[in-house]
């Protein structure tokens, strides 16, 4: 009877954790489409946030005019767009309409599948309040949203960068909860957290990373990536002037700032994994350490492309997603290092 129910405890951990994954895939993909909408212009074509009748897109001509008669009353139509046609004004409409949708749909795939595992007692206990956070975390994201869209509605037709960095994020933070919870429940707690010195500094270069997500944010908000379009020199300089004072208001600085912190998160990632091979670690945190390596040289070549070409959609779109990859390479490091070398259930999914 007991070995029955741990089979049963296993497997519906193991359907849980599935579930997760899929949250976490969707969590992605809306910040990739994010991502594509900003860089497409399209991020203020929609002036309204309707949580319900929004998730239905103009259905005729009439619903059409009637949209886009309210962007025409935009700042970013009579500043910037002004005589577009409905054409054009579709084009940007429907990014930013189908970001809207895939938030939407991350509710729906989080909240229905969750009352059915606690109604089944698959969840128990304090995992169905950290689930619960997550689903009030993805609520605020929706929520901070719409409060970064207004700051472009008002008089200047750009999103507050500050704005920007809270939501984007928020969105990392919430894809690294939501993959760390799906870890959680497929390979289990160990009885024994460990805390060697990879441990802690696998935390410390998840928080760096997150800081250079953050400032990645502010560089896109501030449009810092068309400042200076030299490599590996900022121009003539090493350490450019002009930076000032107003160091969150500076461009300049921001863009400066975020090519030290890429070479920090890379120089650290490459002494964590010349380490990993001196001591003793099982195959999973071995590998963890190789793919961290990997993504990491990767993402600083896609930054570096995505400069000196004057930030293209496409590498800047990439450079992006390999963002969430790091991150999410970081929190999965972070997770195997919970577990002794010596444990074996942590290699037995990968054998």
């Amino acid at each position: 009877m007991q070995l029955r129910m741990e089979e049963e405890n296993e497997a519906s951990a193991r359907q849980v954790a599935r579930w997760l994954f899929v949250c976490a895939f969707f969590i992605a993909v809306m910040v990739v489409v994010g991502g594509l909408t900003r860089l497409t212009g399209s991020g203020l074509s929609i002036t309204e946030w309707d949580l319900v009748m929004g998730t239905l897109p103009p259905m005729n001509d009439g619903q059409w005019e009637e949209v886009f008669a309210q962007y025409q009353k935009s700042p970013e139509y009579r500043l910037v767009n002004a005589g577009m046609s409905m054409a054009e004004f579709q084009s940007i409409f429907w990014w930013e309409y189908v970001h809207r949708l895939i938030g939407r749909t991350v509710g729906f795939v989080f909240l229905l599948p969750f009352l059915y595992f606690v109604i089944r007692r698959k969840v128990r206990g304090a995992q169905v309040w950290k689930l619960l956070v997550l689903f009030v975390l993805g609520g605020l994201q929706g929520v901070l949203g719409w409060y970064m869209v207004k700051s472009g509605l008002v008089k200047d037709p750009h999103v507050s960068h500050f704005r920007l960095t809270a939501h984007l994020s928020l969105a990392f933070l919430l894809f690294g909860a939501t993959l760390w919870q799906a870890l959680h429940f497929r390979d289990g707690c160990p009885r024994k957290v460990e805390e060697g010195p990879f441990r802690r500094a696998s935390i410390a270069l998840l928080f760096l990373v997150m800081f250079q997500v953050a400032l990645g944010a502010m560089v896109a908000g501030l449009k810092a990536g068309y400042m200076f379009n030299t490599f590996p020199k900022m121009g003539e300089y090493w350490v450019p002037p002009g930076m000032g004072h107003s160091v969150l208001m500076n461009g300049i600085a921001i863009q400066f700032i975020h090519r030290v912190t890429a070479y920090l998160v890379l120089m650290a990632i490459g002494v964590m994994w010349w380490q990993s091979r001196r001591v003793s670690l099982n195959l999973r945190q071995r590998r963890g350490f190789e793919f961290l390596l990997l993504v990491v040289m990767i993402q600083f070549v896609l930054g570096v492309f995505t400069l000196i070409f004057y930030v293209p959609v496409s590498l800047a779109t990439l450079h992006q997603f390999g963002a969430l990859v790091l991150l999410g390479g970081c929190v999965y490091v972070c997770h195997v290092l919970r577990f002794s070398p010596q444990h074996e259930r942590s290699c037995e999914s990968l054998a």
